[in-house]
Formats: C-alpha cells, sequence, structure tokens
C-alpha cells in the first residue's frame, strides 16, 4: 500500500471491516495507531541504518506531512532524532 493510511483503508486492502479489524487487534492489546507507530519505527529504523536517504524522503515514504513531524515521532519513538540515530550507525 502506497498513500495515506486510514483503519478503513487498511480494513479494505485486507479483506475485513474496519471494526473487525479493531477488535482484531484489540485482542492482541494493541490499536491502530500503536501498531503503525510500530510499524514506521522499524522502516525509519531500517533506511537510516541501511541507507543515505534523507530524512525528508524517509518521512515522505513513511507519509509524514513534513519532515519535522516525522522528527518528532522518531524523538518519541527512541529519544533520539534521525541524525542522531544515524550517527549511532557510524560509531
Amino acid at each position: 500500500m502506497t498513500g495515506p493510511l486510514s483503519l478503513k483503508r487498511v480494513a479494505r486492502h485486507a479483506g475485513t471491516s474496519p471494526r473487525s479489524l479493531q477488535r482484531h487487534l484489540e485482542s492482541r492489546s494493541l490499536t491502530f495507531r500503536l501498531l503503525v507507530d510500530e510499524v514506521r519505527l522499524q522502516v525509519a529504523s531500517t533506511l537510516l541504518r541501511q541507507t543515505d536517504l534523507p530524512a525528508q524522503e524517509i518521512a515522505e515514504r513513511l507519509g509524514y506531512s513534513t519532515p519535522s513531524n516525522f522528527t518528532r515521532a522518531f524523538c518519541r519513538w527512541t529519544g533520539q532524532t534521525p541524525r542522531q540515530f544515524r550517527g549511532d550507525r557510524k560509531s
């Protein structure tokens, strides 16, 4: 899938209803937002470690409207900016 993520869109892609997807996630103690954040963190970490893509490109690939929104989210997840995280891989 490409483009903005929404519960409704993901449910349709998975062939289920949004409510069924919510119940499925809740049965695993997850929310849609938490799942999206976990996937975004995994993808961002991989791209920061394995590529030289600028943070702006990574932000766009992850569906963020601005690089600053991506940076704030990444700091919330890891306690580091993308630049700091990328710098740690060079040590």
